[in-house]
């Protein structure tokens, strides 16, 4: 596996809606849905030197190497072509290449005996986290080293089982989401009785509102 560092940004990150790159934030990482990446909400700027060994592409993966959530992202989603309003009036389109910040680990995969998502939800699991959290250097704000995460150990099964245990894991987040989902209408529901029933009685007392 190629363990590539971010982009360091020498200067204050400054946007620019006519950027030639996004750039990938912590910000932009949901941790509350997988470690998702939110494609949406990147930043457009400039880089000022040459950023092209550092550009990413989908199905990547980036390694959140400072800060308390050291968590894997698959790089989905991502816009080659944004738009843009020309000085005309018109409406064009911008070729864009995209850059993590300098906190993040660019892993790209050596040989096709892994997938991509199957590396980060080995990274995410309980097993490589408690590793990760062993070897975490800082109090304030946590980072892991380069060369410490080049110790962690990942199995590697068959493609296939690779597979089985990534559709599985999205099954069990797909439930999660829906057992969720379900208690929200549950309490919405019970709520709704609730209001009814007591405004039901108040009309029946004739007692409306507090004196």
């Amino acid at each position: 596996m190629d363990i590539q560092l971010g982009y360091q940004f020498r200067e204050r990150l400054t946007m620019a809606s006519d950027g030639t790159h996004q750039v990938i934030q912590a910000k932009d990482i949901d941790h509350l849905n997988d470690h998702r990446l939110l494609p949406s909400s990147l930043y457009r700027v400039t880089p000022r030197r040459d950023a092209e060994k550092y550009e990413v592409r989908n199905g990547d993966v980036l390694f959140l190497s400072k800060g308390r959530r050291n968590s894997a992202t698959l790089v989905d989603g991502l816009l080659t072509e944004l738009p843009r309003m020309r000085p005309d009036g018109r409406r064009g389109m911008d070729r864009v290449a995209t850059i993590p910040a300098g906190y993040f680990f660019i892993l790209r995969r050596r040989t096709d005996c892994i997938r991509h998502d199957y590396l980060a939800w080995s990274i995410n699991a309980p097993p490589a986290q408690a590793y990760l959290q062993s070897v975490a250097s800082g109090s304030a704000m946590p980072f892991v080293p380069k060369q410490a995460f080049v110790g962690l150990e990942i199995v590697v099964p068959s493609l296939d089982r690779q597979q089985i245990i990534v559709e599985l894991h999205r099954l069990a987040l797909r439930e999660q989401n829906l057992y969720g989902r379900l208690a929200e209408l549950k309490a919405s529901l019970i709520a709704e009785v609730c209001v009814t029933a007591a405004r039901n009685e108040a009309r029946t007392t004739g007692r409306t509102h507090v004196e």
